[in-house]
């Protein structure tokens, strides 16, 4: 072929092109339609139940949401809601505690958003280390029938081997200087393990040991009575400490008569009941009789025998074959489980602690034949130990410290292994109200990374409120918007209970003027909404669980979900169907008293956002930012600051394009006029059902010089004007018999 074939993206120039001999292909970009960029995003920060820390991500689905970042609490042996994430707050002091004020999954709950990113604050109080255990796998059962003196050999790090003995004889009682003569009618009352006492009805004729023994051992269907050196034995049937023989009556002189003791006698040994030997007490019974052992009962009923050193072994010379472990065969602690995890929510303790002394850990640890992945980060591939961060499990600012080495004891069993457990340093008490705020302020700083995620996000609230991160939420909207991130708005919230007038107040927190700006928007009241968890639970998960389910939250997440679904250019005080979750105000917020139109008008002047029911019907009434209206009026709006988030981002985003390429009037056109187009898109004015902006002007030619361009500044100036929502719709009627009108019915025949 005489000639090369050349492909540009760009015209290089006819030098470049005069080089070879050559067919030269010019694929140049065409002109773009500009698409407008998302307006629904919303971010929470908060606490959760798993997942990484201080790391935006973007959920796909509340079944995502619960995978990777956990519910309310955690589920223990197929019950919801233990431990759940700040079950009370005093944020800035408060006398009253505030339940939920930090759970994320509580401040979500009933919400739904067209996108939705979370941020996990770190309110950890330390970490323990996991190591994994040599260990072996029994039986399953309910109890486990053993015959006394049965025992099971172990030897632990090739030591011993050291026996674990069950034993449990049954209740015995002997009578003593019995005469044996009888009335016909004579009674006696007895019993035995945890039967029902039976009556025995003595006929005259029964004056013998032997026939008063037949007659008893009648009544009692089993051989209950014996002779021994001729006086009455009385034996039960279970053998152990569960055991009872019981002489409880009998009518007048019988009980001499028989040689007996009204009293109640028990069994012996160290288990309850020897032919039903429970989980529990074989534990008890093993760990105390060898060294160094762990025993556990796993969720499917098996036992699990380990040791907490290197080896375990069962010997051939064990007689509680029962309890199902394979005797000779020596389990050492393997490097890493094919697959299997220490879920979230582990209780570590230590040994005696009680209930404030106990700690759940933070983050799953997940097994892979990869590795062990921690937060979905990878760690090792190593047999431990792993560090896992822990929070106090009554996470009510009650939890007491622990000294380094003394989280020693696991409390729950985990499925694929046996681990040992220890913190190397000291685990803090539950964390002060200051310490938690600084949490957030990390969690939120997140947010701000122009390689997140987040970059994207809208509209940002945070499950805890208190004045210090209202304040940070109002310079995290700021800053967000102003260092390249979409333009961003925050939706903040007092506590609950706070008065109307606290709301209103501008020179105090947590009033609204604290944190005025056309990008904070302040809601009030709170509300009452049901959460499928704690109807679960009911009122026996404790404080802040209900009977009924339903709780007071913020009504901030609620603005959220309603701002995230509609378009920017609408007012979200319209009527929706994204507040269907809502039962009524909070319950502090109901004791205050009706609200009137003219509280709702004192609201809209304070830069309040005020919730009103509307015949059961949560509405926000006006659509306001925090600013003062008096001082900026034309920044009142939220769907203007929204709307013009919009605008601005989407052609931002298009100009960022035509970026450090030559200034050349075609491409000055051509940008303009996409951003012309892209405006017309919104004025729809051949498609008036469409239409989302009431005019505009763009105007490339005024504001450039030959000295701006020649410095190579372009600027474009365009006016978008919105359009204003139906706030004030007036009927005016005039009603009489005087009344001209234009209409009517002719008048009769």
């Amino acid at each position: 072929m005489p000639m090369f074939i050349r492909r540009f993206l760009t015209d290089p120039g006819n030098d470049v092109l005069l080089e070879i001999e050559s067919v030269n292909i010019l694929d140049l970009e065409p002109p773009s339609s500009i698409t407008g960029v998302g307006t629904g995003t919303v971010c929470i920060v908060g606490e959760f139940a798993d997942g990484p820390f201080n790391t935006p991500t973007d959920i796909s689905s509340a079944t995502d949401l619960q995978s990777e970042f956990g519910s309310v609490g955690y589920t223990y042996n197929g019950v919801s809601g233990n431990n759940p994430m700040a079950r009370a707050r005093n944020a800035d002091a408060a006398v009253l505690a505030e339940n939920w004020n930090g759970n994320a999954m509580i401040q979500l709950s009933g919400k739904k958003f067209s996108r939705l990113q979370v941020v996990r604050a770190d309110n950890n109080v330390g970490s323990v280390n996991f190591t994994l255990l040599a260990s072996l796998i029994g039986s399953a059962a309910f109890a486990y029938a053993l015959v006394t003196g049965q025992f099971i050999s172990i030897s632990v790090n090739g030591a011993g081997p050291t026996s674990a003995t069950f034993t449990g004889a049954v209740a015995t009682v002997v009578g003593a200087a019995g005469t044996f003569v009888m009335a016909s009618g004579d009674t006696v009352v007895l019993g035995y393990d945890a039967a029902t006492n039976f009556t025995t009805t003595f006929l005259v004729t029964d004056n013998t040991v032997n026939l008063v023994v037949a007659r008893i051992n009648q009544a009692a269907g089993f051989t209950f009575a014996s002779v021994n050196a001729g006086q009455i034995q009385l034996t039960g049937r279970q053998g152990g400490t569960g055991g009872q023989v019981r002489v409880v009556s009998g009518s007048a002189g019988v009980i001499v008569v028989l040689g007996l003791t009204v009293a109640n006698t028990a069994g012996t040994g160290n288990v309850a009941n020897i032919g039903a030997v429970s989980p529990t007490e074989i534990k008890t019974i093993v760990e105390a009789a060898v060294a160094g052992s762990l025993v556990e009962t796993l969720s499917d009923g098996r036992l699990r025998l380990a040791s907490t050193n290197s080896t375990i072994r069962v010997h051939t010379t064990t007689t509680a074959d029962a309890l199902g472990f394979a005797e000779s065969a020596v389990a050492t602690a393997a490097v890493v489980p094919t697959t299997g995890s220490i879920p979230a929510g582990t209780v570590v303790k230590p040994a005696a602690g009680g209930a404030t002394a106990k700690f759940t850990t933070m983050q799953t640890i997940q097994f892979t034949p990869s590795g062990v992945f921690i937060g979905g980060l990878q760690q090792s591939a190593a047999s431990g130990p792993w560090a896992v961060k822990i929070r106090h499990g009554l996470d009510d600012g009650t939890g007491i410290a622990a000294l380094a080495g003394t989280i020693n004891t696991v409390e729950t069993v985990i499925a694929t292994a046996a681990f040992s457990v220890l913190n190397t340093l000291n685990a803090s008490a539950a964390l002060s109200e200051a310490a938690i705020d600084v949490a957030y302020q990390t969690a939120l700083d997140s947010t701000l990374d122009p390689n997140a995620v987040t970059r994207e996000c809208n509209i940002i609230y945070s499950a805890r409120q208190s004045n210090l991160v209202r304040r940070a939420l109002r310079q995290n909207a700021l800053d967000a918007s102003a260092n390249g991130l979409f333009g961003r708005v925050t939706i903040v919230r007092p506590p609950l209970g706070t008065t109307k007038t606290a709301a209103k107040s501008t020179v105090a927190e947590p009033g609204v003027g604290a944190t005025r700006d056309q990008r904070v928007i302040y809601t009030w009241p709170g509300v009452s909404t049901f959460v499928p968890v704690i109807a679960q639970r009911g009122s026996a998960g404790g404080v802040g669980f209900t009977a009924t389910g339903n709780v007071d939250v913020g009504a901030d997440g609620f603005l959220a979900s309603v701002l995230s679904q509609l378009a920017p250019e609408e007012n979200p005080g319209q009527l929706t169907s994204f507040t269907g979750a809502i039962n009524s105000f909070d319950s502090l917020a109901v004791a205050q008293g009706l609200l009137t139109v003219t509280d709702y008008i004192a609201f809209k002047a304070a830069g309040i956002c005020a919730l009103r029911m509307d015949d059961g019907t949560a509405i926000f009434q006006s659509g306001v930012t925090s600013v003062d209206p008096l001082i900026t009026p034309s920044l009142v709006r939220i769907s203007r600051r929204r709307m013009a988030d919009y605008i601005q981002d989407t052609l931002a985003r298009r100009a960022k394009g035509f970026g450090k390429k030559l200034s050349t009037a075609v491409r000055r056109k051509a940008l303009s006029g996409e951003i012309r187009q892209f405006l017309i898109g919104l004025l729809a004015a051949n498609n008036p059902g469409t239409q989302r902006i009431s005019g505009f002007t763009v105007d490339d030619k005024t504001a450039n010089t030959p000295e701006l361009l020649a410095a190579g500044m372009f600027r474009i100036i365009a006016n978008v004007r919105t359009l204003s929502s139906l706030d004030s719709i007036v009927i005016a009627t005039t009603v009489g018999e005087s009344v001209q009108v234009e209409e009517s019915l002719p008048a009769a025949a």
